[in-house]
């Protein structure tokens, strides 16, 4: 996976290729993801593990906890506590998911030792005369930076992505991502979206989303009020 230069101009994001050889090896973790219970039965599959990041390719798996984003960020899934099963331990701790960690790292602007990893593996579905997979519309998962990896992409159109300054627009970003192509930007900068067909298949998208932020705490549910 090639990487960019870590500086950053007023364009908020930038593109990468993830190595075949990555893609390969990730492939049979894919066909082993649970099904997320937050869509309808079937329609998504979905892994989540955080780690606390050290110097150089260090990490620290922390405790599975929900992840949580507020209403005014996602209309869709605000609001609601989600968990979600950790990736499985033999991708989590391979080297080509080292290397696209790294990878990750080396195109921030900013230097994240001690901040928290966030690695979400996706596949979505489609099924022939199905209902397509829900939108999630313009949203911000309220992180600080975020890569959305496409792995794969069989039977279906691989739809359109987005960038956007504020819900409404304007677009900065428009691009059909594919097989391969990693997008990495600014999430408290930008609004993102991907905007898929709703008819085709059967197929799948398989997108690796890695996202950091600062804090142990920073995305969770807030604590109850006593």
């Amino acid at each position: 996976m090639s990487s960019f230069p870590p500086t950053w101009t007023a364009q908020p994001f930038r593109t990468l290729r993830l190595e075949d050889e990555m893609r390969a090896a990730a492939r049979p973790f894919f066909e082993r993801l649970p099904d997320d219970p937050y869509v309808p039965a079937g329609w998504r599959a979905r892994r989540l593990t955080r780690w606390t990041l050290g110097p150089g390719a260090a990490r620290e798996a922390l405790p599975a906890t929900p992840v949580w984003q507020t209403k005014a960020h996602n209309s869709r899934f605000g609001d609601l506590p989600r968990s979600f099963a950790p990736l499985d331990a033999a991708w989590a701790s391979s080297e080509p998911f080292d290397r696209l960690v790294a990878s990750f790292r080396a195109a921030l602007p900013e230097p994240v030792d001690g901040w928290v990893l966030w690695a979400h593996q996706i596949r979505t579905r489609w099924r022939p005369g199905g209902i397509a997979p829900p939108p999630d519309g313009p949203h911000r998962d309220e992180r600080v930076y975020l890569a959305i990896a496409v792995f794969d992409v069989v039977g279906v159109d691989p739809g359109t992505t987005r960038l956007l300054a504020a819900p409404e627009g304007p677009v900065l970003f428009e691009r059909t991502l594919q097989p391969g192509d990693v997008l990495v930007f600014d999430d408290e900068r930008l609004w993102h979206e991907t905007r898929m067909p709703v008819q085709g298949g059967p197929g799948h998208r398989d997108v690796m989303l890695l996202a950091v932020t600062r804090q142990v705490h920073d995305g969770l549910p807030p604590e109850p009020r006593s």
